[in-house]
């Protein structure tokens, strides 16, 4: 379809809408369909204001907000964002409309705060508290400042990983809706023409297994998530992307390891220049020769880690692995006056195993989070959302050994993060505040509170 056609095609749905000729259900989820998936989810063939009206005509039509789903009504929230802020900046009255219109679509449980925004004696001021309540029981978070279309929608629809790659495409379209991000990919929503999901997986779980020599048992510990895609240099050349994650509290924790394969659409697994993404065979080899390069023995102990867990930075590690990291490096360089960075900060403090005596991890990690609940006002779900966790039990003081714990949402990993530190043997609090995230590497001090 060409761009002048795409634009009469909904150009008439619109006017069709305009002139009272009510969509149905049906037609409205196809055109929403076709207008943000399609074959190819467009970032720059449809004004902004066009593709908002088609959608607007179909949540305004008579099938009624109760038969949406936030898919078809998330557009009109991200044009409010783009027009008046966050949803904390909006007017009482649109704070309002959200909570009924998500309470009509089925995602709020009745309570006294949604009997309030039907009360027709409740004040508008009353209504809009309601509704900011409902957002922060939705959300999980405990501060509207925080509530915006995003986090609604992984409050409604779970977290990325586990969705559909039409889902995911549908998404793209949805984040890209005010202009080009840049990205030289375009997720596009899979066809009955295109290679099956199911065996695009298939063939990107063998090349990992071949590349790395896995078997079976450790590939079924990890997570796959696809996504389909065309590039703007080869627009007719469809190829899946598939990341095989490891999480070990299950999709939404942290994340562990990752192992990335593309695959086209002629079942090949191969490199795309397209996105800078070169093949699993060929990162496979580049680790094992960078382990054969000569390097400081320190560097060779910190990179056998480093590649345990996923090349995630160190404060990321379980516990158990810097406890493990520390014992094999602290002789390496306890008597060095200079280290390369990353070595230099996971080696400040010492890093071991609880002991009889100290207090189990599992109870430390709960302490924490009462710890929060009570110094900060959060329910306990709310401190629940705080669900990654970086954690060492430190023992650089042998006499005085410590749990550590920063709590951080993954659905927010640039917000708010809790750190709690406890004596072991007593279990007594040593610390606990909260901080913003900043990026690293700009101040020791802030970085230091992640060992």
């Amino acid at each position: 379809m060409t761009d002048r056609e795409f634009r009469e095609r909904l150009q008439k749905s619109v006017n069709s809408t305009l002139s009272c000729l009510e969509p149905s259900a049906r037609q409205c989820d196809r055109i929403v369909q076709e207008t943000l998936e399609g074959k190819k989810v467009m970032k720059k063939h449809i004004s902004l204001a066009l593709a908002l009206a088609i959608l607007l005509a179909c949540i305004t039509a008579g099938a009624g907000a109760a038969t949406l789903l936030w898919r078809d009504y998330v557009p009109q929230m991200k044009q409010e964002e783009h027009e008046l802020g966050d949803y904390d900046a909006w007017p009482d009255a649109q704070r309002i409309q959200l909570a009924k219109d998500i309470l009509a679509m089925g995602y709020l449980e009745d309570s006294e705060d949604t009997r309030i925004l039907s009360d027709e004696t409740a004040t508008e001021q009353e209504k809009a508290a309601a509704a900011d309540r409902l957002m922060l029981q939705l959300t999980g978070e405990d501060d509207v400042r925080e509530v915006h279309s995003t986090l609604i929608t992984y409050a409604i629809m779970g977290h990325e990983d586990t969705w559909t790659p039409a889902q995911r495409a549908w998404w793209n379209g949805i984040i890209t809706m005010y202009g080009d991000d840049g990205a030289p990919d375009t997720l596009i929503a899979p066809t009955e023409e295109d290679l099956p999901e199911e065996e695009a997986v298939r063939i990107g779980r063998a090349a990992v297994m071949e590349a790395y020599g896995f078997d079976e048992a450790y590939m079924d510990g990890l997570t796959p998530v696809t996504y389909l895609y065309v590039t703007d240099v080869r627009p007719d050349y469809r190829r899946w992307i598939i990341h095989f994650k490891q999480y070990p509290d299950g999709v939404g924790s942290y994340m562990e390891k990752e192992y990335i394969v593309v695959v086209d659409e002629n079942g090949e697994v191969i490199a795309d220049p397209d996105i800078a993404e070169p093949s699993i065979y060929e990162k496979a080899e580049m680790q094992r020769e960078s382990k054969e390069e000569e390097k400081p023995q320190y560097m060779t102990v910190f990179r056998k880690y480093s590649e345990q867990n996923g090349l995630n930075p160190f404060w990321e590690w379980p516990y158990t692995e810097k406890a493990a990291y520390s014992t094999e490096i602290f002789p390496l360089t306890k008597d060095l006056e200079s280290l390369q960075w990353e070595v230099g900060e996971s080696t400040i403090y010492r890093y071991g195993l609880p002991q009889s005596d100290d207090m189990p991890y599992e109870d430390a990690l709960n302490k924490a989070y009462e710890t929060i609940e009570a110094e900060y006002g959060l329910t306990s779900d709310q401190a629940k959302c705080y669900s990654e966790v970086y954690e060492a039990f430190d023992i650089t003081d042998e006499n005085n050994t410590k749990w550590k714990f920063v709590l951080v949402n993954p659905d927010d990993d640039m917000g708010l993060h809790y750190r709690v530190i406890i004596d072991s043997k007593t279990g007594d609090v040593i610390l606990a505040e909260r901080f913003p995230w900043q990026e690293r590497l700009q101040d020791m001090e802030y970085d230091l509170k992640y060992y």
